[in-house]
């Protein structure tokens, strides 16, 4: 090898060395396989190519979906283009895997970082950012509305106000903080965001034209939790399928978050308190009704009347339109406006042109009461016109009126 010359020092001793080595190589590699151990074996590692810079970007979605139970890195992560070499062999990679029961699951950054861990992915190059738990959601498995529901809640459920409240002493000064503190009085003073149960008291008492506060409300113990959500991290939007009075109702709502909705049905019993006016004794047909005429009462009714329910100023003054025997609840059919003005009386009429007032007397051609227009006549003239009935045997005209005249 050396063309029949003799080696020199330099080459001898490197030869000497390289075949120690192998010597020693090949002794170790026989007295591990005399005790039955295997040759190590490569495992699959994801390391980034050569070349790529440290400090690639990985945001951690808020929301995924997924086809069946398996949770891959690229459905809950997202990166930038650049950095497409660094993460696409990752795409495949599954992280988690939700229970078979399950229609929603939620996973924390820590529980993927362990996964990626657990993958031999070396996160010292990598950057996360994005939400800090992500809630995956099934879209192949049938779920009943409900349980979706409870479970997409539970997914979202809003953790740490515990841990603030046992973090915070035991005796806190609250009037000294709230005086040192403006910023905390003032979010103090903040109302309170409605929850999903008043905002359907407020939609029912809108459509019914009934105070808010006079509702009772019974729905579903199992819709309960769902009642009392709130703002800010919900919303809520209602559709009234069955609110056209008291009884039974339904709404159809859609609950909503910056990142997700669910749809659920809620069918309740809705009663409200009433304050009735009754009569207290028989009142005669066309029999003026006085204030002793009436007496009140409070009631929870399960459903309203066909006619209006009269407050007693409304009532007290007018008169009967039929025989009404005692504990009637009075109505509007049951009342009459008393006549101001009757067929056959001299009315005094005022006219009103401009700054000038002008008054005369005309006989009234049908019965008025307050307020209503009815026709009378002028004695001396014969005009006929159309007055306003404004008191006892009082009305009053305008120009319009006045030409109208025949």
């Amino acid at each position: 090898m050396n063309n029949g010359s003799p080696l020199g020092a330099k080459k001898t001793v490197r030869l000497m060395v390289a075949m120690t080595l192998l010597v020693w190589a090949t002794q170790t590699l026989m007295h591990q396989w005399g005790f039955g151990a295997t040759p190590p074996v490569a495992t699959e590692k994801f390391v980034p190519q050569a070349g790529m810079g440290f400090g690639s970007t990985l945001e951690l979605r808020s929301e995924a979906r997924v086809q069946g139970a398996e949770v891959k890195f690229r459905q809950v992560f997202r990166w930038a283009q650049g950095d497409d070499a660094v993460f696409a062999p990752l795409g495949d990679l599954v992280l988690a895997k939700l229970p078979e029961s399950a229609a929603f699951a939620s996973f924390g950054l820590a529980d993927f970082q362990k996964a990626l861990a657990g993958a031999q992915v070396n996160q010292g190059m990598i950057r996360f950012a994005g939400a800090t738990d992500c809630r995956v959601s099934r879209c192949d498995v049938d779920f009943s509305e409900r349980v979706a529901l409870e479970q997409w809640l539970e997914a979202k459920a809003v953790t740490g106000v515990a841990d603030k409240l046992e973090e915070a002493p035991a005796a806190m000064p609250v009037v000294k903080q709230i005086v040192e503190t403006p910023r905390l009085a003032a979010e103090l003073s903040t109302p309170k965001p409605e929850t999903l149960r008043e905002q359907i008291v407020t939609d029912l008492a809108e459509r019914l034209k009934l105070p808010a506060d006079s509702f009772q409300l019974a729905f579903d113990p199992k819709d309960a939790r769902l009642l009392d959500l709130a703002g800010p991290t919900f919303r809520f939007y209602l559709t009234a399928k069955r609110a056209r009075d008291l009884g039974t109702i339904s709404y159809d709502v859609t609950i909503a978050t910056n990142s997700g909705t669910q749809r659920v049905t809620l069918t309740g019993e809705a009663r409200a308190w009433q304050t009735q006016i009754l009569s207290a004794r028989s009142i005669a047909y066309k029999q003026v009704i006085r204030d002793e005429d009436l007496t009140d009462r409070k009631a929870l009714v399960d459903q309203l009347s066909s006619q209006p329910v009269l407050a007693r100023a409304q009532i007290v003054g007018q008169q009967a339109a039929r025989d009404i025997q005692p504990a009637v609840l009075m109505t509007g059919n049951l009342i009459d406006a008393v006549p101001l003005v009757k067929n056959g009386q001299l009315v005094t009429v005022q006219l009103n042109q401009g700054s000038v007032q002008l008054t005369t007397v005309a006989r009234a051609m049908e019965n008025g009461a307050y307020g209503q227009t009815i026709k009378v006549k002028n004695e001396l003239s014969r005009d006929v016109f159309e007055v306003v009935v404004t008191g006892a045997q009082a009305g009053s005209m305008g120009a319009t009126n006045l030409a109208s005249a025949r």
